[in-house]
């Protein structure tokens, strides 16, 4: 896995959408498994943003 290449050529909005999105999800994963949802979302998100960051590299040419 390429850490530093997954965090090139992110902009401000996208840093902002991350967060949002990551904030999101573990609060979703918190109201549905209480215990340890927020864990649950954050690794869901994680791996939803990895999904989605790899495509959008491969769509603009990038490795």
């Amino acid at each position: 896995m390429k850490i530093p290449t997954l965090l090139q050529n992110l902009t401000l909005l996208d840093w902002i959408l991350i967060v949002t999105f990551i904030g999101l999800v573990a609060f979703l994963g918190q109201t549905f498994v209480p215990r340890y949802g927020w864990a649950i979302g954050t690794v869901a998100a994680l791996f939803l943003l990895y999904l989605a960051k790899s495509r959008r590299d491969k769509l603009n040419g990038q490795k």
